[in-house]
């Protein structure tokens, strides 16, 4: 409030000095009336000078006043004209355009509200292209099971193709495919309603937690040929985390990496002390362009994998939100060979602190 505040103690002064001034020129000029009528002051002079008197109180008053109302009116023009156009800008965000930009560069208070509006714009702006991309993926998504299975129904009912074992099997797959779409994004948006930290956790063996998950994906990597390492501590660490969400990520890390590595390369899962754990596989690794860019939603770095092979690309979104909700950290580190998939979780407090 310092700028404001500056600008009203201003203009107070202006209209402070303004008086003074005008108080000063007043008394002068009476003393100067009377200096003229004092000598020769008699009772039918006297309405003449209080005349006199009265008018030049009466002008310095409205000069006073003028002077005064127009220092006032260029501070509300300076406080006004901002203030309209924050208040335009924001009935036209209210309206769904979140284009418009106040672009205010002031310091002062209204330049820093200025400022927050078009931080907030620029905000909701990403929210709604997210939206939109959302949808658009999603309805993608979904449509590419429902017209494969639509296709072979037809055809089946047609008679162009036989209502056979085999391609009821491709139906069934198709509509399998689309129940895990579904699941996961629903996943997605349940794990996107947790605020960061808002799981409730508690202490838990990392290393125990990861062995138990990774013995029950055992199958999916020597199904792919796949040579699994593990190095887990057999003390340890105990980190804080809540139990559902964490086999949560552990899983789709698992599967992920399950998933990327080529038929018959590594896969290894490492827990240190500082209660992370590295999930990596060997491969061709990631593009330095796409790694920013694999936590997000319905992104997949290996364009030519199909949707059934690779999955839609909400796996490692979900994984993001979860660790987020257990305040821990999720990152990526990949070079050609090798892939690495970390999550870091808060140990617990230690006791006394």
């Amino acid at each position: 409030m310092k700028s404001l505040l500056s600008r009203l103690a201003f203009v107070q002064i202006g209209v402070v000095v303004l008086a003074v001034v005008a108080a000063g020129v007043g008394v002068r000029q009476l003393a100067y009336l009377v200096i003229i009528h004092g000598d020769m002051m008699t009772t039918d002079k006297l309405p003449g000078f209080l005349r006199q008197t009265g008018y030049w109180l009466a002008g310095t008053t409205v000069v006073t006043s003028v002077a005064a109302g127009v220092l006032a009116w260029l501070l509300a023009r300076q406080i006004i004209r901002p203030l309209l156009r924050i208040q335009e800008v924001a009935a036209a965000v209210a309206a769904g355009d979140y284009s418009r930009r106040l672009g205010e560069s002031a310091r002062d208070e209204l330049g820093r509200l200025a400022r927050a509006i078009d931080q907030m714009t620029e905000s909701l702006s990403r929210v709604e292209q997210l939206r939109r991309d959302l949808v658009q993926n999603v309805a993608h998504e979904l449509r590419t099971p429902l017209t494969s299975a639509q296709g072979l129904l037809c055809a089946m009912r047609d008679g162009l193709l036989p209502a056979d074992e085999r391609n009821l099997e491709q139906v069934a797959e198709e509509v399998a495919r689309l129940t895990r779409l579904v699941e996961a994004i629903h996943s997605l948006s349940v794990s996107d309603a947790v605020p960061r930290g808002g799981l409730v956790r508690a202490p838990l063996d990392l290393s125990r937690t990861v062995g138990e998950v990774l013995a029950g994906m055992m199958p999916l990597f020597e199904a792919r040929a796949l040579a699994v390492t593990a190095d887990l501590p057999p003390a340890g660490p105990v980190v804080l985390a809540n139990r559902d969400a964490l086999v949560q990520v552990l899983v789709n890390l698992l599967d992920n990496a399950g998933k990327y590595a080529p038929e018959g390369e590594w896969v290894r899962v490492v827990v240190d002390g500082s209660g992370t754990v590295a999930i990596g596989n060997g491969g061709p690794g990631i593009q330095p362009a796409d790694l920013p860019h694999i936590f997000e939603r319905f992104y997949r770095a290996d364009k030519s994998r199909s949707r059934e092979t690779g999955g839609a690309g909400i796996g490692l979104a979900i994984v993001q939100n979860l660790v987020d909700a257990q305040e821990g950290r999720v990152w990526a580190e990949s070079r050609p060979g090798e892939t690495w998939l970390r999550v870091r979780l808060p140990l617990p407090a230690a006791p006394g602190c």
